[in-house]
Formats: structure tokens, sequence, C-alpha cells
């Protein structure tokens, strides 16, 4: 009814019959649509309720103060979020714990201006393990590990470990990356007894090769999942969010037109039950993963530690060239590859060796590769999908020859106010062009603490340019 009809057929000095009216219409009007809520303890209730406050077009849903245990369950992520736009998901006073190690707790694909903030997510076994060396064998290519009590021990299991698992060793005082101490990758496992294996290297890993000893503590990474990716999104915040004892990457934008931004923590978990000791590592993996972004991501006072590998990397993925002919170019296709992108070509000698826009792009349905790539990550050529690039200008790039997209690789990134603490590998691994990289802290990397540079055995892109690093204060790296 228009809201001026009430006012014509009740005149202001009928209230009577106006409030008689107003009730008769109260009644026949349909009831309001009552959405699901979520319930204190009740994980199950936490999805229902965001999609349908998304779908009624609330800005906002808060999760309850509370702890949320997540059983293990088939399936990726616990809260799976797609194609929401404008919403908020305030759980700044919510704890969510999962049991599986093989999942993750949330995926936002497809959205725009999502925002996740204040929730802490929390791994409940430890997706990893950790323990103390007993002995070396008399030619040290194997040693006998102790798992610490509180800590996985189903260590052979390959459903919760690598068959040929990667060790980091720590120092038995300080609990800290041991200098000096390379990663170990071990062949074979060998179960003694209850939570004791004997580890098979295949080479000297002992204190001869390395300042290792007995008594110093191992930690291995368990096969866990991301714990928040950001899939095809733009626009989107992940904003004091706390992980304790990760499962694999803490976050993972993947695509999408990007810029997002994220100020979270990634830090160690609490100690498990009946364990005598602290956690190890915080993280399986790095504490922030982004590739193939269009627009980079912006990162700011994070604070970062404890991780099994970098704390932030940023990178594009390299297409294949099969070849060129004037200003036309084959490559390996790539949806996500625009007109007007700018591209980089790198020659065999892994040197730049020229830039081309892309003025044009259509599929090739059945070409035929002309050899075999010397990168493992093309030893499927045979199996690949082809398009031909018309470019803005040739480039005489010849089979092997690498490309990679500036407008694809997270270009146009800021990190600043951030803190990386005490981790397996680099701080900041990038890769992207037009980043801003000021005023961060930097401090216990076991290897550099900022690094731009490709990683081509890794089909990871590019070589930056026009990169501004100032302010920043790197120690303790290498």
């Amino acid at each position: 009814m228009h809201p001026g009809l009430f006012r014509l057929f009740v005149p202001r000095h009928r209230r009577r019959a106006g409030t008689l009216l107003l009730l008769v219409l109260t009644l026949l009007a349909p009831a309001a649509e009552v959405l699901p809520t979520i319930t204190v303890g009740q994980p199950q209730t936490i999805q229902p309720a965001i999609l349908a406050a998304a779908k009624a077009g609330l800005k906002s849903v808060v999760i309850p103060k509370g702890t949320y245990r997540v059983p293990a369950f088939e399936g990726r992520w616990f809260l799976e979020l797609r194609d929401l736009v404008d919403l908020e998901i305030d759980g700044r006073e919510a704890t969510l714990v999962l049991d599986g190690p093989g999942n993750g707790f949330i995926q936002l694909r497809g959205c725009r201006g999502v925002t996740v903030r204040g929730l802490t997510l929390v791994h409940d076994p430890v997706p990893f393990t950790q323990g103390r060396i007993e002995a070396f064998g008399a030619d040290e290519q194997h040693l006998d590990l102790r798992i610490a009590p509180g800590y996985p021990a189903r260590f052979d299991d390959p459903a919760l470990f690598d068959p040929e698992p990667i060790g980091y060793v720590f120092d038995a005082l300080t609990r800290q990356w041991k200098p000096g101490c390379t990663d170990l990758a071990c062949e074979r496992i060998e179960p003694l007894g209850e939570g004791l294996f004997r580890l098979h290297w295949g080479q000297p890993v002992g204190p001869r090769s390395q300042p290792i000893a007995v008594g110093d503590l191992l930690a291995f990474r368990g096969k866990g999942l991301t714990d928040i990716q950001v899939a095809d999104c733009s626009g989107c915040a992940v904003q004091d969010v706390t992980i304790r004892s990760g499962g694999g990457f803490g976050v993972h934008e993947d695509g999408g037109d990007g810029g997002n931004h994220y100020t979270y923590t990634v830090t160690y978990g609490p100690r498990p039950p009946g364990a005598s000791e602290n956690p190890l590592i915080a993280c399986n993996a790095a504490a922030f993963h982004s590739s193939d972004a269009r627009l980079g991501p912006a990162l700011s006072d994070c604070r970062f530690e404890g991780m099994g590998d970098d704390g932030i990397a940023i990178h594009g993925s390299f297409a294949l060239a099969m070849g060129a002919r004037g200003a036309s170019v084959v490559v390996t296709e790539r949806d996500d590859w625009r007109v007007g992108d700018r591209l980089q070509f790198i020659d065999l000698s892994g040197g730049v060796a020229g830039h081309a826009v892309i003025a044009a792009r259509r599929p090739l349905a059945h070409h035929r590769p002309g050899g075999t790539s010397r990168y493992r990550s093309y030893d499927d050529l045979d199996r690949r999908r082809f398009m031909e690039l018309d470019l803005d200008q040739a480039v005489p790039a010849a089979f092997d020859w690498l490309v990679s997209n500036s407008d694809v690789n997270g270009s146009g990134f800021v990190l600043k106010g951030n803190t990386i603490r005490n981790h397996r590998a680099r701080g900041m691994l990038l890769k992207a062009d037009r980043g801003v990289v000021e005023n961060n802290i930097i401090d216990g990397s076991t290897l550099a603490g900022i690094v731009l540079s490709p990683e081509v055995w890794l089909n990871e892109a590019g070589c930056s340019t026009n990169v501004v690093i100032a302010g920043n204060t790197i120690s303790n790296t290498g």
C-alpha cells in the first residue's frame, strides 16, 4: 500500500477508526522473513546465517562470542562463501577450532567487498609434529626421533604426513631454527616403537656434515590446507584475524581483480593436551601467499612468526612459448590473460629478452608442441592447451622461452609496518611490479630478509620493476 493512502482514508480526527484499520492491515500483511541465527557453540549454524544475511541484503553478520569446535568433515573449507558482495563477517569474540588436519577454515570465492573480521582460528590437534633426536647411525645416514608427548605420533601415516617428510632442525636451548642446518629431506620412515621412529636420509646428515647434535629438536610439516583462501575476489579484507597452529598457507589469495587488504596475525598455537613443551612452528607453510592477482595486495601491521616457509610471497605464473612468427607468438593457454596486458619474455639464458603488449588473443585447437620442455612445470605439454597472441611489436621468442604477464602477478602491492619473525626461508619473496615495501621489521628469517626474484623451477613469475624498498629493519637473517 502507498504510504499516503492511509492518511487519505483516515482523517486525523478519526483516530480510533484509523487504529482499527491499521490493525486489519497489519494482520493481512505478509509476515517478515525470519533469518537463520547463529547459535553459540554450534558451528553448523554459521554458514546458513551468513548466506541468508547476504541474500537479504544485510551488510553485517555477527558471530556471537564463544568457541565453535568443528569436527573433521569431507570437503575442504568449513565456510565456503561464494559471490558475496559488500558484507562484513564480524567474529571479534569468536574462536573456530578445527579437528580435521586436512580441512581449512574459510574460502571466499568470487566475492567483492567482503570483510572477515576478528576471528581466532585454531587447529586442534596440531597439523604438524615435533620431537627430539635420540641417536645417529654410525654413517650418519639415519637418526632416531622420539615424538614429543601430545604431538601427532602417527608420523608414518600417509594421510597425515608426506611419506618422505622434510624436517627442520631447532636448537634445544633457544627452541628456534638452528643456524647452519639444512632442511632434512627424509627418504624413508621406519617405526621402532611407540612414538619412536628411525628416519633414513640416503646421505649423511649428522654432526660431521652440519651443526646438529643428539638432543636437538626436529619439526615436520603435516598435510594441511590453506586456512583462508581468497580466490577470484576483489576489494575484500581480512582484518584483525589470528591464526594459530595453521594448516598450510595462513592466507592464500589466488587470481581475481585483487586490491584486497590484510591486517592479521599468524602465531604459535597453545600447547596441545598432554604436551610438556610448546609448539616449534606456527603454521606449515607461508603466512601470506598471493598468486596471479591483477592488483596486488595491501598488507599493513601484520604479525607473522614461526612459519614453515616464507612470510609474504607475491607472484604470477609463467606461460611457455612455443615459438614466434613476426608479431605473433604461440604460448600455453592462460584464461586470465587479456588484451592490453604487458608481457615479459625470458630467453633460454634466464634474462629478460623483450617486452610486448597483447593486441589480440585466440585459442589454438590443434596445436602440437615442437619439443620437450626443460621445465618440470611443463612436462605435460602433450596434454596442454595453447593460444596465439598478436603483440604490439615483434619479439623473437623461441621454444621454451618463458612469458610473464606483468598485469597478473600482484603488481601494485603495498607492504607497510609488518613484523615477520623466526621462520623458515625468506621474510618477503616478491616477483611483482610497482610495489612499496616500507617500515617493516624482519628478524630471524633462515634465508634472506627481502628477495626480488622469479623462481622458474616453481613456475612463479616475474622479474620485478619499479619497487620501492625503504625504511625496513632486517636482522638475524640468512
